[in-house]
C-alpha cells in the first residue's frame, strides 16, 4: 500500500543493516512484499519477511518496538495493537499516528528517515528508555484505546451532538 510507505521502511532497515543486533520483521503482505523481499536478499538487509498471518499479535508480543512509516492514517489500528502489548513505537509524524504515539512518552515520532534511523539506534542502546516507553505505551492503551474506552468516547460524542 502506498500510504504505508514500505519503501521508506525498507530504506530505514537498510540504513541499519550493519547493526547486527537489530532485526526487522515484516508481517503482512501487499504489492511491495515480493519486490522488497528480493531486494533485501540482493542488498543483504536484515529483514525477516513473514507475509500474511492470521496471528500477527504473536509477532508483536515478541518484538522490542514497532515501526510505522505511514504517510497518513485515520485511526491507526496497528499502532493501537502495538500499544496494547506495551511496544514502544517509532512512527511518522502524521495525523493519526500522533494520536497514539506521544513523542518521548511512549515512543518517538519522526519527519525524516534519518530521524527514524536515529530513534531506532537510540532505543536499541538504551534499555531504560525502551522500558519506560513500553510501560507508557501499555498505560496509554489502557487509558485511551481499550474497547470500553473507545465505545464510551463514541457514546459521549453522540450525546454531545444530540444535546446541541
Amino acid at each position: 500500500l502506498i500510504c504505508k510507505n514500505m519503501d521508506m521502511a525498507y530504506r530505514i532497515a537498510k540504513a541499519l543493516r550493519n547493526n547486527h543486533e537489530i532485526e526487522f520483521v515484516w508481517v503482512g503482505d501487499g504489492e511491495d512484499f515480493v519486490r522488497l523481499k528480493q531486494k533485501s536478499v540482493e542488498e543483504h538487509v536484515n529483514i525477516n519477511f513473514i507475509g500474511f498471518t492470521e496471528y500477527p499479535m504473536s509477532y508483536l508480543k515478541n518484538a522490542d518496538l514497532y515501526l510505522s512509516t505511514s504517510r497518513f492514517e485515520g485511526l491507526p489500528y496497528a499502532l493501537i495493537e502495538a500499544a496494547s502489548v506495551g511496544l514502544p513505537i517509532v512512527a511518522t509524524d502524521v495525523v493519526g499516528n500522533n494520536e497514539v504515539v506521544l513523542h518521548d512518552y511512549n515512543g518517538l515520532v519522526f519527519k525524516t528517515e534519518q530521524e527514524a534511523v536515529d530513534a531506532i539506534k537510540k532505543l536499541s542502546i538504551n534499555a531504560d528508555l525502551l522500558n519506560r516507553y513500553s510501560i507508557n505505551s501499555r498505560e496509554l492503551y489502557l487509558k485511551t484505546f481499550t474497547m470500553e474506552k473507545m465505545i464510551s468516547s463514541i457514546v459521549d460524542t453522540y450525546v454531545q451532538v444530540l444535546n446541541q
